[in-house]
């Protein structure tokens, strides 16, 4: 069996890179989980690492894979957390020379310049994936093709109702309810478009705003 019994204590290390600083790095256990801590101050986004010593610092074990949270590439200022599934990665962890390192690096891979605006050009959402590092933009893409596609359908039911008012000659009742579904599906059209374009527009203006941030903080595609 995996045993999990360890006396919890942390000497927390953090580690400072030039403009990155570390500070107030706290961890607690949750279940079986650890929990870290920590706030990051940075100009630009970096990489954080989590890092393991089970003697007292004399040697380090990481950077941690078994980690979520606000760990990797592209994490930017603000309080954060990562969580540690410590059994994924050993079979036991005991003792009380336990430490732990938050290290931040400036990520070398940069992303996010206004250009980036062109790829929401292309595919609405796109860009912000990009300005965003991966945190923003599928649910803005899955809204704008949802009310187009609710616009083009509106448009062409709306068309086909209308065509059948044309077409009726005998029933009036009949005239007036397709004149009147034409007339409704045509509004829905009209609304459902207004707001894919405003969608559209927004992100591409988005983009590029962010980009030009991004750009201020050498931050390039």
């Amino acid at each position: 069996m995996v045993k999990f019994n360890f006396i919890l204590l942390f000497f927390i290390c953090p580690l400072i890179y030039f403009a990155q600083k570390v500070n107030n790095v706290e961890a607690s256990k949750l279940g079986q989980n650890i929990v870290v801590t920590y706030d990051l101050e940075t100009e630009q986004p970096c990489t954080i690492n989590l890092f393991i010593s089970t003697n007292g610092g004399k040697t380090w074990q990481g950077p941690l894979k078994q980690v979520q949270g606000q760990v990797g590439p592209f994490i930017e200022s603000g309080k954060n957390k990562i969580t540690f599934f410590v059994l994924n990665e050993f079979n036991e962890l005991r003792g009380d020379k336990i430490l732990f390192s938050v290290e931040a690096l400036y990520d070398k891979k940069k992303l996010a310049g206004p250009l980036c605006a062109i790829n929401s050009m292309v595919f609405p959402g796109w860009g912000t994936t990009k300005v965003s590092y991966g945190k923003k933009g599928w649910g803005r893409s899955l809204s704008f093709f949802s009310t187009l596609l609710i616009a083009i359908v509106s448009n062409n039911y709306s068309n086909s109702q209308y065509q059948a008012y044309l077409n009726e000659k005998n029933d009036l009742s009949l005239m007036n309810i397709h004149y009147k579904n034409a007339n409704l599906s045509h509004k829905v059209a009209l609304i459902s478009g207004g707001i894919s374009a405003s969608i559209y527009l927004h992100d591409v203006i988005w983009v590029f705003s962010k980009g030009v941030k991004n750009k201020k903080r050498r931050i390039y595609q």
